[in-house]
């Protein structure tokens, strides 16, 4: 039963261990879309000047 536990607890670990990678990952791709959202929405900027 101790062997169980202490399998159960090196799976625990690796669960946690790609949690973490997992949520760094999806900080990253948020940013990533941000950054993209900003452009697109300075992408029209230019032609605001023209009255058409």
């Amino acid at each position: 039963m101790q062997e169980d536990a202490h399998s159960f607890s090196g799976s625990i670990n690796n669960i946690n261990y790609n949690l973490k990678k997992i949520n760094k990952q999806m900080q990253s791709l948020n940013r990533k879309l941000g950054i993209m959202g900003q452009d697109v929405n300075r992408m029209p900027s230019p032609t605001k000047m023209f009255p058409f």
